[in-house]
């Protein structure tokens, strides 16, 4: 039976080469990619919040500079041209950090700098409730499928007025959002984490610049599909610069928990292992794509040649929304390249059939903002 090539040193998270802790330190690595080794990985940690900084230069070819949180997710990517150095710069929380330096032309050497600056004290302080302060929001804790309320709260007009909150999801989960006994006018909007900081400031990503809405009577709500990924935020405001908006707040989640252990990766190199598929058994994903998380990759083999049938089921909040293309990597290298074969092209069907022989495969998720189950079924 074919079998997934090994990986070559450090082209993987769990080969990755490690750095050792950069809080209040630097990093200097010299290292090299070519066609064969397209990509490198690296693990740092930091034993303090610190304001991290990383350089990636010496190119002769083009080269991109990813950085990963502890699960494989990308928190931030520099991406720039031809052979023009990539820079990142993110304050980050205590933990364990990858770098992945992923080449897209040609054989190249390269050096990789970086320095963290401590910003936090020996450990990272125990979080408060909250004062609803864009520094100190509100934590309405973890949803876990029991709605979570707020009554009669206020906020003004300019930012350093609006009321801040932030919450966590427990599962995969839509969460309905809604302001009512609205005294004046003003909305609220949905910002994601994504520089893991946690506090709500510009460089969050913005989700829903108007999650919910009121009035008087005129309320309006919208429901999100989220991932349990890190902490949102809600950032209520006023209509009025004269007034504040008064107004109770209303959080509804529904679950669709996951069924996978860890988040599939968004490349190849850290696409998640769905093993083999026998004819006569099926693999069932559950998992969420979307603004938070924006591709998942899978892998998995194939042990005869079998009639595969794709079936997918979203939720109803986004349906039709996600996307998959399965690949059969005919040369065996983990990529998807110009000698694979490509089985189902880009589609957001509900329903594929297609003959296949036996090998390893490839499957590419995105798109949605929607949790999503497929089943892959082998005849």
């Amino acid at each position: 039976m074919p079998q997934f090539c090994a990986v070559l040193q450090s082209n993987s998270l769990a080969t990755a080469q490690s750095l050792g802790a950069i809080d209040g330190s630097s990093l200097n690595r010299r290292d090299s990619l070519n066609r064969r080794d397209r990509v490198d990985f690296f693990r740092f940690t930091l034993n303090r919040s610190s304001n991290v900084k990383l350089k990636l230069g010496g190119l002769r070819a083009n080269a991109d500079l990813s950085l990963l949180d502890s699960t494989g997710k990308n928190i931030v990517r520099s991406a720039r041209p031809g052979n023009k150095a990539e820079k990142l710069q993110r304050q980050l929380a205590a933990g364990t950090y990858y770098l992945q330096v992923r080449g897209k032309g040609g054989s190249t050497s390269y050096k990789l700098k970086g320095s963290g600056v401590v910003t936090g004290g020996g450990t990272d302080p125990v979080p408060v409730p909250g004062t609803g302060t864009a520094e100190n929001p509100i934590d309405l804790g973890t949803l876990n499928g029991s709605p979570v309320s707020r009554s009669q709260d206020s906020a003004g007009f300019r930012a350093d007025k609006n009321r801040y909150y932030k919450f966590q999801m427990g599962q995969i989960g839509e969460v309905n959002f809604r302001m009512s006994q609205v005294t004046g006018g003003g909305k609220i909007g949905l910002y994601y984490d994504s520089n893991r900081n946690g506090r709500w400031d510009s460089d969050d990503q913005t989700l829903n610049f108007s999650v919910a809405e009121g009035s008087g009577s005129n309320n309006q709500t919208e429901t999100e599909v989220l991932p349990a990924a890190g902490t949102y935020f809600l950032a209520a405001r006023s209509d009025s610069l004269d007034s504040d908006v008064r107004y109770d707040l209303l959080l509804t989640p529904t679950l669709a928990p996951g069924n996978l252990p860890s988040d599939p990766g968004p490349e190849e190199t850290t696409a998640y292992n769905l093993g083999t598929l026998n004819k006569g058994s099926t693999i069932e994903i559950k998992d969420y794509v979307g603004d938070v998380d924006q591709k998942d990759v899978y892998k998995f083999n194939v042990s005869a040649a079998a009639r595969l049938t794709y079936n997918k089921l979203e939720t109803t909040t986004n349906k039709f929304s996600v996307y998959s293309e399965i690949v059969y990597d005919k040369n065996n290298n983990g990529l998807k390249d110009s000698t694979d074969q490509v089985i189902l092209f880009n589609t957001n069907t509900t329903d594929v059939f297609a003959d296949i022989q036996a090998g390893n495969y490839i499957m590419f998720t995105d798109r949605g903002d929607a949790a999503y189950t497929i089943k892959l079924s082998a005849s």
